[in-house]
């Protein structure tokens, strides 16, 4: 059954604030989807983020879950993978 909550845990972005608020943290929570650069680019925008003073501290993590086959049999299709 859909309801207003269905999404929550389902979109990266509610994701990275709901696992924040999970843990306490207070402040800034992004999602980045940059394909296999994902992680580089989190840390870049950490080391950014201190650099500029936008911050006095940045906590850095990075996961991939792959929980469903659709989007690779369709990349495989489209043969965007090696």
């Amino acid at each position: 059954e859909i309801d207003g909550y269905s999404n929550l845990g389902n979109v990266a972005s509610i994701s990275a604030n709901r696992i924040s608020y999970c843990f306490g943290l207070r402040g800034i929570s992004m999602a980045i989807d940059a394909a296999c650069a994902s992680s580089l680019v989190a840390i870049n925008e950490g080391c950014r983020a201190l650099y500029m003073g936008d911050c006095n501290y940045a906590l850095i993590g990075s996961a991939n879950f792959v929980l469903h086959q659709s989007r690779f049999i369709s990349y495989s299709k489209a043969r965007m993978l090696s």
